[in-house]
C-alpha cells in the first residue's frame, strides 16, 4: 500500500498544473485499525490500535499568502480557504486541514499558507479513520514546514482530536489521533486514554495475519449514531458517580459490573456499561495472548468484542455482521468490527498460508447475503506521520 511511482507522478502531474513548478516536499501520515478496545476511548478505557502502511499522502510547497490551496486526487471539489475561515459544511473535506491550521495558530505557533495535492489510499467511509490520518498529515507538515519540529507527536494528537471535537463537530476520543501520530512498525500502543500513558506491544502473529474486511458500506461518522453512544455512556456515568467513586466507567472494575447494572434503570444504559466495562477487561487479555504468543485466544477475543458490539453496544449493522461472520465461517480464528462501526471494516485472523481461499469464501458468502462485493487489504503495522523522499 505504498505510494508508487505512478501515483507519485499523478500528484506531481496535478500540483505542477494547478500550482506550478517548484520543489515539492512529500509527506505521510498512516491510518489505523484497532486490534480490541472499541468505543472505549471515551470513556477513561485501554486501547490496543495501531498504525497501518495504507494513510494519506502530502505533496506540498509554502505559500506566501495565508490560504490553503489543496487538491485531492480523491475528490473533484477544489476552493481556496482562507486561514481562519469558521467551519462550513458546504468545503467539505478542505474542513480538515483549516481546522487543524487553526488550531496550531491558536496555541501559539507558526502557520502559513501551502498549496499542493492529497492523496489517499484508504477507502472513503471504510472506518479506518481517514479523518484523522488527514488531520495528523497537515498537522506533521506544518510542524515541519513552519515549526522545525517543535510540535510533539502527543501534542499533534491532541491537536487533532481537539480540531475533530471543536471544529468539526465530531465527539470522537483521543485513540485514532494517537495510534496515528505515535505509531511504530510492527508495533500496537496499549494507551490508556485517561491519562495517556502508553507502551508498545509486540506483534508477532506467528504465521497469522491481520485482513482488513471492507464491507464497502461506507458511513460518515458525523451522521452516525456516534454522539448518540457517547451521551448514553454520560449519562450512565453520572448517575453511577453517586455510588461510586469514579471518573469514567472504565474505572469500575469487571467484578463490579453485576453490582453497577443493577444500580441503573435504563436498559440502554445497562448494556452500554456492559459493554464498556467487559471491552476494557478483554484489552489486557488480549495484550497477555500477544505476549504469550496465544493465537486462539486472540481470536476468540475478537469474536466477543465483537458481539458485545453487536448486541450491548448496537453499533455494528447487517453489513458488518454479514462479513465477519463470513469471515469466521471461511475460516478465520476470529473476527470483528473495527472502528466507530454502522458500516465501513472488520478485521480477521487468519492463516497465512490460507489467505486466497478465506477471501474467495468470504466474498462469496457476503456478496450472497448482502449484494455487495467486499473488499480485503493485507497491511503491515507501519510508522507515523513523517516527511518522505522524493
Amino acid at each position: 500500500m505504498k505510494l508508487s511511482k505512478e501515483e507519485y507522478k499523478k500528484m506531481y502531474d496535478k500540483a505542477l498544473k494547478n500550482f506550478g513548478k517548484a520543489e515539492y516536499r512529500l509527506f505521510f501520515a498512516p491510518s489505523r485499525i484497532n486490534i480490541i478496545g472499541e468505543h472505549i476511548d471515551y470513556n477513561g478505557g485501554k486501547v490496543l490500535p495501531s498504525a497501518i502502511e495504507m494513510g494519506t499522502y502530502a505533496l506540498v510547497k509554502k505559500t506566501k499568502r495565508n490560504v490553503i490551496r489543496l487538491k485531492s486526487l480523491n475528490s473533484n471539489y477544489y476552493k481556496e480557504v482562507l486561514i481562519g475561515s469558521e467551519y462550513a459544511s458546504e468545503r467539505g473535506w478542505v474542513n480538515y486541514p483549516l481546522g487543524v491550521i487553526n488550531n496550531i495558530e491558536q496555541r501559539g505557533y507558526e502557520i502559513g499558507g501551502i498549496e499542493g495535492v492529497i492523496y489517499g489510499n484508504i477507502p472513503t467511509g471504510a472506518g479506518l479513520s481517514s479523518s484523522a490520518s488527514l488531520e495528523l498529515l497537515i498537522g506533521s507538515l506544518i510542524n515541519e514546514l513552519y515549526n522545525d519540529s517543535k510540535i510533539s507527536l502527543k501534542e499533534l494528537a491532541l491537536i487533532g482530536k481537539d480540531t475533530e471535537n471543536n471544529f468539526i463537530g465530531v465527539n470522537s476520543g483521543i485513540m485514532d489521533q494517537f495510534a496515528i501520530a505515535m505509531g511504530k512498525a510492527d508495533k500496537a500502543i496499549l494507551l490508556d486514554t485517561e491519562s495517556l500513558d502508553y507502551e508498545y506491544v509486540d506483534v508477532d502473529l506467528k504465521d497469522k495475519l491481520i485482513v482488513i474486511l471492507n464491507t464497502n458500506k461506507g458511513r460518515r461518522l458525523i451522521d452516525s449514531k456516534y454522539n448518540e453512544r457517547r451521551a448514553e455512556c454520560e449519562s450512565a456515568l453520572e448517575i453511577l458517580k453517586q455510588k461510586y467513586e469514579i471518573k469514567n466507567l472504565c474505572d469500575l472494575d469487571i467484578s463490579q459490573l453485576d453490582e453497577a447494572i443493577d444500580y441503573l434503570e435504563d436498559e440502554n444504559q445497562r448494556k452500554r456499561l456492559r459493554h464498556v466495562v467487559t471491552e476494557n477487561a478483554r484489552v489486557y487479555q488480549a495484550v497477555d495472548a500477544l505476549k504469550s504468543g496465544d493465537m486462539e485466544s486472540l481470536g476468540k477475543l475478537l469474536n466477543e468484542s465483537h458481539y458485545s458490539l453487536r448486541y450491548d453496544y448496537e453499533v455494528t449493522g447487517k453489513h458488518l455482521d454479514e462479513i465477519t461472520s463470513a469471515a469466521r465461517i471461511s475460516g478465520a480464528l476470529g473476527a470483528r468490527m473495527t472502528g466507530a462501526g454502522f458500516g465501513g471494516c472488520g478485521i480477521a485472523l487468519v492463516e497465512k498460508d490460507a489467505i486466497e481461499e478465506f477471501k474467495i469464501k468470504t466474498e462469496k458468502l457476503y456478496k450472497e447475503s448482502t449484494g455487495i462485493k467486499p473488499g480485503f487489504y493485507v497491511s503491515k503495522i507501519g510508522f507515523g506521520p513523517k516527511e518522505l523522499e522524493v
